[in-house]
């Protein structure tokens, strides 16, 4: 399964953190600040993101309240409005019930993320239990 790791600049280290533990999971990972040549023009950067969200089967976005970007919150709704599952990791666990994540799989903790994940690519018919463990 391909997850789009949907975080902003400044949580560049902790996204990169996040890629390599989804990476030993066993899961495709298409972090921006990885995969999309960050020096090319904004539009080319803009599409390609785009384009990266469209091949991926869901977008795991990395929130926190007051300091979440523009650009992530971007990447969520395009990823919502093409019908792709929306996974949120809440650094800010107040933000649980905000009402503009109703449409995601809200997570405020690891383990959450790692089930939600899961449940995701059971729907394809991946067998995952030896990534996460089983139940």
């Amino acid at each position: 399964m391909r997850v789009y790791l949907a975080h902003q600049f400044a949580y560049r280290q902790l996204g990169e953190v996040v890629t390599r533990l989804l990476e030993l999971l066993g899961y495709e990972v298409y972090n921006p600040f990885r995969n999309t040549d960050q020096t090319g023009s904004g539009e080319y950067i803009f599409n390609r993101d785009l384009e990266a969200i469209g091949e991926s089967d869901c977008v795991l976005a990395i929130l926190k309240r007051g300091e979440t970007g523009w650009g992530v919150c971007m990447e969520m709704m395009y990823a919502y409005t093409i019908g792709k599952p929306v996974v949120c990791y809440l650094l800010s666990p107040e933000m649980r019930n905000h009402p503009f994540l109703s449409f995601t799989q809200v997570c405020t903790e690891w383990r959450e993320v790692e089930a939600s994940l899961k449940v995701l690519s059971m729907g394809r018919g991946e067998d995952v239990s030896e990534r996460v463990g089983t139940d």
